[in-house]
C-alpha cells in the first residue's frame, strides 16, 4: 500500500487519466494517454480481424469495416493483411454492395502477407456470401485454392510429411 499513489483531494490538480495528484501544475505530457489509445486501437483491430476468420461469425464485413476504421486513424497500427490500401478502400466504401469486395481485397492482402491459412478462410467465407452466385463462387474458390498452389495448379507445399501424401 506504500507504493500506491493516492487519489487526488478536491480541488487539486489530478491526472486525467489515473487520477493520481499531479505534483506541479505544468502540463503533464500526453504520450500516456497517446500510447493507451494506441494499445486499445491495436488489441480492438486484431479482435475484429480474428472474427473476420472465425466461422461462428455470420456476417464478417463489419468486423473488417471497424478494423480498418481503427486503422485508418494510425499510420504506425501494423495489422496483418490490412494494408493501408485496403483500410482506406474500406472506409472509402461503405456501402453493403461492397461487403464482399472488401472482403476479397483484406484476403488478397492476407495472401501478400504470407498468411494462406487466414486467406483461404476468409476465401471460404466469400464461398457463403456468394451463396447464389455461380461466377463469384467459383472465382471466390479459385482464390481459396490459390492460396495452396501456383499459377499452373501445382502443390507448392515444400513439407514432407504434405509431399508424402
Amino acid at each position: 500500500q506504500a507504493c500506491t499513489p493516492k487519489p487526488a483531494r478536491m480541488g487539486r490538480l489530478a491526472d486525467p487519466v489515473t487520477n493520481v495528484e499531479l505534483a506541479s501544475a505544468a502540463l503533464t505530457s500526453v504520450h500516456l494517454v497517446r500510447s493507451r489509445a494506441y494499445e486499445y486501437r491495436s488489441r480492438a483491430a486484431r479482435a475484429c480481424l480474428a472474427r473476420v476468420v472465425d466461422a461462428r461469425v455470420c456476417d464478417p464485413v463489419p468486423y473488417v469495416r471497424r478494423a480498418a476504421e481503427l486503422a485508418a486513424g494510425c499510420a504506425e497500427l501494423a495489422l496483418p493483411g490490412l494494408t493501408p490500401e485496403v483500410a482506406e478502400y474500406v472506409c472509402a466504401h461503405a456501402s453493403n454492395a461492397y461487403g464482399p469486395r472488401c472482403l476479397e481485397r483484406y484476403a488478397q492482402g492476407l495472401r501478400a502477407c504470407g498468411l494462406l491459412d487466414e486467406a483461404s478462410a476468409v476465401y471460404l467465407r466469400l464461398l457463403e456470401i456468394h451463396d447464389g452466385d455461380a461466377a463469384l463462387q467459383a472465382a471466390a474458390l479459385r482464390s481459396c485454392l490459390a492460396c495452396w498452389a501456383d499459377e499452373h495448379g501445382q502443390h507448392t507445399d515444400t513439407e514432407p510429411l504434405v509431399l508424402r501424401l
